[in-house]
């Protein structure tokens, strides 16, 4: 974005544009939604995203956590290759799955996945008041957001460093549920002679 109501030596710009994938995933839902539902202890004492789970292998619980994990990484490397205008695939994996559970009164806090490229969520239940925000870190100061209110089935991906939080939950009845995932490069960032693996691929291109 440009501003442009300055004098002829004056440039205001933002060099650090970002871009929010969102797609819809192709899995059964509601299938989905019952699996978790299994998976939540609702004897816990929940707090503010109310309900959290996550497991070294969520992928290994079930078949449909497994096709979740793949789907996540599938767009992950098709976001990669869009933003960056490459035609290269498979170099993205899913990291880290879970879920959350909001019910009323859940809500998430400002934070980010700086330690992973993207972050990514699956919104498996929804209700209107309960939302996704983004902010920009330079745009902190300005109260800037961006909010996205999902349906069931989308996913969102987004870079890590990117805060984001979710609003509270107002429905006393209706909770949402949504799966999370960070997803970062297959191999480290970095191989044995400390050259990005990210450069050592754009260098065989």
């Amino acid at each position: 974005m440009h501003i442009t109501n300055v004098d002829p030596d004056t440039n205001i710009y933002n060099p650090f544009p970002s871009f929010i994938y969102r797609t819809k995933l192709n899995v059964d839902i509601q299938e989905l939604e019952e699996k978790i539902e299994k998976l939540v202890n609702r004897d816990s004492n929940w707090t503010m995203f109310s309900s959290h789970f996550t497991h070294r292998s969520l992928e290994n619980i079930d078949p449909i956590f497994a096709e979740v994990s793949r789907q996540f990484a599938a767009h992950a490397n098709r976001f990669y290759c869009l933003s960056k205008n490459v035609n290269l695939v498979n170099i993205m994996a899913t990291k880290r799955m879970w879920f959350n559970v909001y019910r009323q009164g859940g809500y998430m806090r400002p934070h980010d996945h700086y330690e992973a490229y993207y972050g990514s969520s699956l919104y498996v239940k929804t209700n209107k008041t309960s939302r996704i925000l983004f902010t920009h870190p330079s745009q902190i100061k300005f109260n800037t957001v961006y909010e996205v209110d999902p349906l069931p089935g989308e996913l969102l991906i987004w870079p890590g460093w990117m805060l984001h939080e979710v609003s509270p939950n107002l429905e006393p009845d209706d909770e949402r549920i949504v799966m999370s995932a960070k997803l970062d490069y297959k191999a480290s960032h970095f191989d044995l002679d400390n050259r990005r693996v990210d450069q050592d691929i754009f260098d065989d291109l």
